[in-house]
């Protein structure tokens, strides 16, 4: 048998919030119950930990400690307010995330997890984007031809940050036209009875269908790629 704990990853700006257990920074977490669902024993424990309104999302994805037989499931949350130490009890304390090192953080590879996991945060702009869709009165009103000019306009901008050579700019912008393509995607979706899952299988079973050497170990040149692509296109 091992032990399995939710645990939460609050990130504010570069701060992280964590929780001083035993000696040792850990994400915040809690022992999973049979009775109540991870987010809810996640949403409650923050509560306790945090005076302001804090959501869990979806699962993140999960660390085994094989040594110490624990699974962490590792949960985004997010909250409106710019966290500080004040709006924390005296267990929980915010910390610059780049200052972490592996070893003084519970559970062990959750510093490197939270890093390079891209998914995680896909899965928290996703989060976002239903929010906007279900909360949010502009976009409550918003119609997909709307979003698609914001969207342009927001490519507009991509282009203006790439001439600058800016790395920062160009990052920024990028993150906008980002959302945004998401965002066209599921007001779209709202607007024609849909789920966004249709678009996204959609889109993905066609470039599965397109690039089949991403899926074995065949080494192909481009020349062989570009046949292969154009090929399968035109069959489609």
């Amino acid at each position: 048998m091992f032990e399995v704990r939710a645990c939460a990853v609050v990130v504010d700006g570069k701060n992280i919030v964590l929780e001083w257990i035993d000696n040792d920074y850990w994400l915040p977490c809690v022992e999973v119950e049979e009775n109540s669902t991870p987010q809810e024993l996640l949403k409650k424990h923050l509560a306790g930990g945090i005076r302001a309104k804090v959501f869990v999302n979806e699962i993140h994805g999960t660390l085994f400690d094989h040594e110490k037989r624990r699974l962490s499931l590792l949960y985004t949350a997010d909250t409106p307010t710019t966290l500080t130490q004040q709006l924390l009890s005296s267990s929980f304390h915010v910390v610059d995330f780049d200052k972490l090192k592996e070893e003084s953080l519970e559970p062990r590879g959750a510093v490197a997890f939270i890093k390079e996991n891209s998914s995680g945060e896909l899965l928290r702009l996703k989060n976002i984007v239903e929010k906007s869709i279900n909360n949010c009165p502009w976009v409550e009103r918003h119609l997909f031809s709307q979003a698609v000019v914001d969207l342009v306009s927001e490519i507009e901008e991509l282009e203006e940050a790439l001439a600058s050579r800016q790395k920062h700019l160009v990052s920024a912008e990028l993150g906008d036209v980002f959302y945004d393509a998401m965002l066209a995607v599921w007001i779209f979706c709202r607007e024609n009875n849909m789920n966004p899952s249709e678009i996204l299988r959609t889109v993905g079973n066609k470039i599965s269908w397109r690039k089949p050497w991403l899926f074995d170990e065949t080494q192909i040149t481009l020349e062989e790629a570009e046949h292969i692509w154009q090929d399968r296109k035109s069959r489609e």
